[in-house]
């Protein structure tokens, strides 16, 4: 294990997730789409149409449940309870429906099986790049079929069954008459009720709220939804993420729980959970995720999983927070299926076993390490970078490290377009690295090469520490050495901080670049621009392209980085 000290060169840009990889994407798709907001691919309109889909089908399977209940299983149910019955009926259903989409649309192994049978031109493709978005849509929508199911208990049920008698009550209760109640299947669970079926006599509000198991548990199911709502909020998840880890795993399985225990009474239902026979297949699929993690940890973390090479530019006055992080870990040696541009979950156990936190892979698919590019601007990462500079003078030594993964990611399907546009700013550039090495890899084989479909690539990377470049200089340098990677990967290299303020080294330098780009704009025009026949120049040719589309952005020609 080594570790080598990279210039001491202020940088600051936000984290990279893999699963917000998108934020700094930009891929021409066969379907044209454009980059969104100068970074990320317009796949609104995918999403959108995603999510109008899976609503019309909740929406339907609802409404087809709560028409079964009142009409052909309880019909003179609305006499007692009134029409919000129907309303709690399709938000029940409902609610469990978007319980099991939310299991589903995190069901990142399951995804990476289904995508290596699918052609990477196959509509679902666009499904499973927007898992993230989706996922949230369904937690949103979760809310607002729970809260119907709620209010309209509140304003049909609960009324219902005060002021009626009680006999009529009974009368219409599932549980109070299995065989007379058509489709019911009556499964007997009289240990998990606070209260006898039939009702013995009339409830009082507070009683079926607090001493009956349907009330009880919906007043637990309410109070943990509020809980999640409130820690998932963006602005939370950033300022306390441990929060928001904590509680959202520890309130999946107790959801499930209580969705079976609210169940269970079988008052107004098919008399049986139902949240068993809507929710157990995305949930078993979920659980190979977590399954996976743990074989991974186990036998893993330490053995064939362990820091290989750790490259850190340290921040201001050589401190962690700041610091930018190239990280080389071995491979595993199974479990492991990688293509250009995904992900993986990194752990430290010495800092928290439960804490994973997503990465995008920068290294190739034939590389023989898993590569990450790691900023230092939160608690665990931090944590991290203090850890590789305590190393780095002698104080410790370097961290273990857990890998989870890899999973798919919205620049896995990249390299099948024929036109590639790639904008990363700071680490953001981490995936489009991936793709490089992997564009690399296959133009030194002629037969792959064939089969590429890629035919030409632009990467974008914009940073405000030109030291960053450095991270790409193994990459860059074997791209311009190559005819046939120069001929079709084009790489356009930004830095956008300003000359530092009483520096007159930085600003002498700062003036010459200026003043050398006027005189090499003017030859440009003359030679180049002016051309009348510009098509049949020769291709590979060393031009600055932000000039040929008007820009008026001062260029540094080099022939190395270092």
């Amino acid at each position: 294990e080594r570790i080598r000290d990279a210039p001491n060169t202020c940088g600051s840009s936000e984290e990279e997730v893999a699963p917000l990889a998108r934020k700094a994407t930009a891929q021409a798709r066969g379907s044209g789409g454009q980059a969104k907001d100068g970074a990320a691919v317009d796949s609104s309109g995918e999403a959108r149409m995603a999510k109008m889909i899976l609503l019309g089908i909740v929406f339907v399977l609802s409404n087809l449940y709560a028409l079964e209940v009142c009409l052909i299983m309880y019909p003179g149910i609305v006499q007692i309870f009134g029409l919000p019955i129907y309303f709690a009926r399709a938000g029940g259903f409902g609610t469990l429906i978007w319980t099991s989409l939310l299991f589903l649309s995190m069901c990142r192994t399951f995804h990476k099986m289904l995508a290596r049978f699918l052609p990477f031109t196959f509509w679902l493709y666009e499904i499973i790049d927007q898992h993230k978005e989706l996922h949230i849509f369904c937690g949103q929508m979760l809310f607002a079929t729970a809260a119907l199911h709620v209010l309209s208990h509140c304003v049909g049920t609960l009324p219902g069954l005060i002021s009626h008698p009680v006999e009529e009550v009974n009368a219409i209760l599932g549980c109070a008459n299995p065989d007379a109640t058509p489709n019911y299947l009556g499964v007997s669970m009289e240990w998990l009720e606070l209260s006898p079926c039939p009702l013995e006599k009339k409830p009082t509000y507070m009683g079926v709220l607090f001493k009956t198991t349907p009330g009880l548990t919906g007043v637990a199911l309410v109070l943990l939804s509020v809980a999640i709502g409130y820690t998932a909020r963006a602005v939370r998840r950033k300022t306390h993420f441990e929060w928001f880890m904590y509680v959202h795993n520890a309130a999946m399985p107790l959801w499930l729980v209580l969705l079976f225990i609210h169940g269970s009474a079988g008052w107004i239902g098919v008399g049986f959970p139902l949240v068993v026979l809507v929710c157990t297949l995305p949930v078993a699929l979920y659980l190979m995720d977590r399954i996976g993690r743990l074989v991974r940890y186990y036998l893993f973390t330490g053995r064939s999983v362990r820091i290989i090479d750790v490259v850190i530019r340290p921040g201001a006055g050589r401190q962690a927070p700041g610091s930018l992080i190239s990280l080389k870990l071995s491979k595993p040696l199974y479990l492991w299926y990688f293509r250009e541009g995904m992900y993986g979950f990194l752990c430290m156990p010495e800092y928290s076993k439960f804490q994973y936190h997503p990465f995008t892979i920068c290294s190739g698919k034939d590389d023989d390490t898993v590569d990450f590019i790691i900023n230092a601007c939160g608690d665990w990462t931090g944590a991290l970078a203090e850890k590789c500079l305590a190393a780095h003078n002698g104080e410790g030594t370097l961290p273990l490290m857990a890998l989870d993964g890899p999973y798919l990611a919205p620049t896995t399907t990249a390299l099948n377009q024929e036109i590639l546009v790639a904008v990363g700013a700071g680490v953001g550039i981490t995936p489009f690295l991936s793709l490089m090495s992997t564009i690399i890899a296959v133009m030194g084989d002629e037969k792959k090469r064939k089969k590429l479909p890629l035919k030409e690539a632009h990467f974008y990377w914009m940073t405000r520490s030109a030291d960053e470049l450095l991270f790409g200089r193994r990459h860059f340098t074997r791209i311009v050495s190559d005819p046939n990677l120069r001929d079709k990967v084009f790489l356009h290299l930004h830095v956008t901080q300003g000359a530092p303020d009483r520096d007159i080294g930085a600003f002498l330098f700062r003036e010459a670049l200026r003043r050398q780009s006027r005189v090499d704009k003017a030859a440009y025009r003359e030679a180049v621009v002016a051309m009348p026949h510009l098509a049949k120049v020769g291709r590979g040719m060393q031009l600055p392209c932000c000039w040929a589309h008007g820009s008026q952005e001062d260029v540094l020609w080099v022939d190395s980085l270092i």
